[in-house]
């Protein structure tokens, strides 16, 4: 005898349920990040010690290769279903007031052909956007970051990396931490700038993921256009004060896990030997490492270290990075960066942002095609059909906990059910389909997360939640949309 058996899963904003039966998941229990291991007192004689200090290069190069042998890679302690990157670097302002911020598009393009990599970063070339100079404009990066791209797609369980190389300085009242975008003006920052802050809990609470991981290579606001290499900070680079956010607070107050370059209004200093910010140079090399096998918590403790001793080597001055975690993303410093997912050889090409050749410049062909998809994304409209106005309504941060979606749930799945026509055979079957569906019932988004490897089976999924679209309303006092995961499949018993 036949059975179609089905498991769901529903994700929405702050609430996780598990199974029909309505059983919310508990955050997962994640140990705290290990203590650094004390390092070794030098074997070294008392005069070959005091010879060694004589020689910086020396000394340096012992350094990175200390560093280096401490990672080795482990298995995987982090499951990743899939990963996504947003990375935007603008070294260029429509206000001319702003100055430009030194190797921008390069560190973007650097770090995208490294995550793109199917040797290295792995992630599908899907998966990772980048968006640059007049290109990133507030509004198209938040389309990006929103329900056009990265909100759209991300799930839990995914692996989520953003990347910021601009300009930024805090909120007038130091609540959250401005990022300048190519439109955002001089003198009214606020009116056209990216808030980190309210982005990385906006995400994090829309996702659910706890492998929110956010990479800032950020300069100062400077109030005047010296020379090139006279970009130091506007205000002091003292320790932030009690009244003014930090990064580790943020990263705590969002769930997230933050890699900066520096402290806030500190200067990000240039590789000496490469067209980026040392910063990128560091990273590039402690995440290719074992093959991009290393767990990021060792990644983050040798980029601290490297780039403060080049740093200081290359240029006699002091750039620390500022490593932030939190409870809720501890799960980030187990993650293994390149660790391989089923979109590590996509099919599907990027339609938000550009790709970069190995010159990290765009080219001629890819500057037009960057022209289109920019005013694609920009004519986008901002205006939500009235009749789905309430599903747009921005995330308040209200919590659902109390909407009863047992029944509903047994509705939805008996709907569905009723429309898939199994396939034939005795063959085991099982799809994996993720979708969404808005307050009045439709189903939208639908896709595969997980194939049976049977194109025609898998397209019966498919069929199945059109036929059953719409389904009934979603209870009173749901959320705009609900995030599903819905699991087809087919088993057989000799019975």
């Amino acid at each position: 005898m036949s059975k179609r058996k089905f498991s769901i899963s529903l994700f929405f904003l702050v609430l996780s349920i598990g199974t029909v039966g309505l059983d919310f998941d508990k955050k997962a229990e994640c140990a705290t990040p290990p203590e650094k291991e004390p390092v070794k007192k030098s074997l070294l004689k008392p005069i070959a010690a005091a010879k060694a200090a004589l020689h910086p290069v020396n000394a340096a190069r012992a350094a990175k290769e200390k560093i280096t042998n401490t990672l080795k890679p482990d298995e995987p302690a982090v499951v990743v279903r899939d990963k996504w990157a947003l990375l935007v670097g603008l070294e260029a302002f429509n206000d001319d007031t702003i100055r430009p911020v030194k190797n921008a598009q390069n560190n973007a393009s650097l770090l995208s052909q490294f995550l793109a990599s199917p040797d290295l970063g792995k992630f599908g070339q899907s998966r990772v956007v980048i968006v640059t100079n007049n290109k990133a404009t507030r509004n198209n990066v938040a389309k990006a970051l929103g329900d056009t791209w990265l909100l759209k797609n991300a799930l839990p369980n995914d692996l989520i990396i953003l990347y910021f190389c601009t300009r930024a300085q805090r909120k007038a009242d130091g609540s959250d931490l401005l990022l300048y975008m190519f439109d955002t003006p001089a003198s009214q920052p606020e009116l056209g700038s990216i808030e980190l802050k309210a982005t990385l809990a906006n995400l994090q609470k829309r996702t659910q993921s706890k492998q929110i991981l956010c990479l800032l290579d950020l300069a100062p606001l400077n109030k005047q256009k010296n020379a090139d290499d006279a970009d130091e900070p506007a205000e002091p680079t003292t320790p932030d004060d009690a009244t003014k956010i930090t990064l580790q607070q943020i990263a705590q107050e969002t769930g997230t896990t933050i890699l900066s370059s520096t402290m806030i209004n500190g200067k990000s200093y240039p590789s000496s030997t490469k067209p980026c910010s040392a910063f990128i140079e560091q990273l590039l090399e402690g995440l290719a490492t074992s093959g991009g096998q290393v767990e990021f918590d060792q990644v983050a403790q040798y980029v601290q270290k490297m780039v403060t001793d080049k740093v200081a080597l290359d240029f006699r001055k002091q750039q620390v990075p500022i490593f932030a975690t939190s409870d809720a993303g501890a799960q980030m410093l187990k993650t293994v960066v390149g660790i391989p997912v089923k979109s590590s050889t996509p099919k599907k090409i990027v339609n938000i942002g550009h790709p970069v050749d190995t010159t990290g410049k765009p080219s001629a062909t890819q500057q037009t095609k960057i022209s289109s998809i920019s005013r694609s994304v920009s004519n986008t409209s901002t205006k939500p059909k009235q009749e789905e106005k309430e599903d747009d309504d921005s995330y308040d941060g209200a919590t659902f906990s109390n909407v009863d979606f047992g029944a509903y749930m047994d509705k939805m799945k008996k709907d569905i059910q009723a429309k898939w026509k199994p396939p034939k055979g005795f063959k085991e079957q099982k799809i994996v389909t993720v979708f969404s569906i808005k307050k009045d019932g439709t189903i939208a988004n639908a896709s595969i997360a997980d194939g049976s490897g049977v194109e025609t089976v898998d397209q019966s999924a498919l069929e199945a939640l059109q036929a059953a679209s719409p389904l009934d309303p979603l209870p009173t006092g749901s959320p705009p949309y609900v995030q599903m995961r819905y699991v087809f499949e087919w088993k057989v018993t000799k019975n």
